[in-house]
């Protein structure tokens, strides 16, 4: 979702203001769905010529999972890994 607001707005066009960092995510979503939004490159454009970037993507994403028990300071298996 993102916060948009009417900053201007007559009878054929309409300016949209957005924070920084909503930018930055519609610009990245408007680039991973180009070959769907067509009529997007205009926006996608613009966006760029306003200084908007998209970050790198992460080399690598490291997701782990911890047991609830290894969390609890108090649990037995807690203190055999400190050990």
């Amino acid at each position: 979702m993102y916060s948009l607001y009417v900053k201007q707005q007559d009878q054929k066009t309409v300016t949209v203001g957005l924070t920084m960092r909503d930018a930055r995510r519609l610009l990245e979503a408007l680039k991973d769905n180009e070959a769907t939004l067509g009529s997007a490159e205009d926006l996608i454009e613009a966006l760029e010529e306003a200084g908007i970037t998209v970050p790198d993507p992460q080399d690598h994403v490291r997701y782990e999972y911890v047991p609830p028990r290894d969390l609890d300071p108090a649990s037995d298996h807690a203190e055999s890994i400190e050990d």
